[in-house]
């Protein structure tokens, strides 16, 4: 009898900790990727919003845009967007379009031949209400955007930026492809080169550890308990 009750409260607590330990983990996913789509919403607002400098050389720019031809307007659109896609973030996995109201590309930083971007709910809202900058928000899709009108009346335009988020998703891949004694070479490796110039400046060097101190969805921790407090310490003399 007793047996089979310690059994039973022993399976009780592994279940407890097994969904203790998926909900730590979706809370903590979450938590990344809400961090990523709050700094993609500041970034674009800092520079794309109405009355900031990049939305007023665009406004400036498409404004009589009927009286050029597609190859001029697309070439001043591409001068004046050039020193600002650093501070956009446009990389490989993030694309800034700017578009006429039905959907047609002047310019994009993916290049002269790509094609219009899919309609996603926040283009379709600037589209049809000519709205204020609408961005995603939550974690529910697999993508950020922001869309923004640039000008007014018929002159309009809409500057519209998508991030596929598959540069974070890589990022998580490689960190877990890393392995637990990948993460012990690279911390060797930063200790040994860090530690000594520490040292001559009189600087104490101090390491959290890992919170929680055991893998998130097979993503690997290191520093979880005193076996591995000792190694670490052990790692630079």
């Amino acid at each position: 009898m007793y047996r089979s009750l310690y059994f039973k409260i022993i399976l009780i607590m592994v279940v407890f900790i097994i969904a203790v330990m998926c909900v730590v983990g979706t809370i903590l996913l979450n938590s990344i990727m809400n961090y990523y789509n709050d700094e993609f919403h500041d970034q674009m607002e800092e520079n794309l919003s109405e009355g900031r400098q990049l939305n007023l050389y665009l406004s400036d720019a498409v404004s009589d845009r009927d009286s050029r031809s597609y190859a001029e307007l697309s070439e001043e659109l591409e001068q004046i967007t050039v020193p600002w896609l650093s501070k956009l973030g446009i990389d490989d996995f993030r694309t800034l379009y700017l578009l006429t109201p039905e959907n047609t590309v002047l310019y994009c930083t993916a290049g002269d031949t790509v094609s219009a971007p899919e309609l996603t709910p926040n283009l379709l809202s600037v589209m049809n209400t000519g709205g204020d900058a609408r961005s995603t928000e939550g974690t529910a899709a697999d993508y950020m955007d922001y869309a923004v009108r640039i000008g007014k009346g018929d002159d309009a335009c809409i500057a519209y930026v998508i991030d596929t988020q598959e540069e974070v998703r890589e990022l998580i891949t490689a960190y877990g492809a890393l392995g637990e004694e990948g993460l012990w070479t690279n911390l060797e490796r930063f200790l040994k080169r860090v530690i000594p110039v520490a040292e001559e400046c009189g600087v104490r060097m101090a390491i959290h550890p890992d919170d929680p101190p055991y893998p998130i969805f097979g993503l690997p921790r290191i520093i979880t308990c005193e076996e591995n407090l000792d190694r670490m310490l052990k790692l630079v003399d």
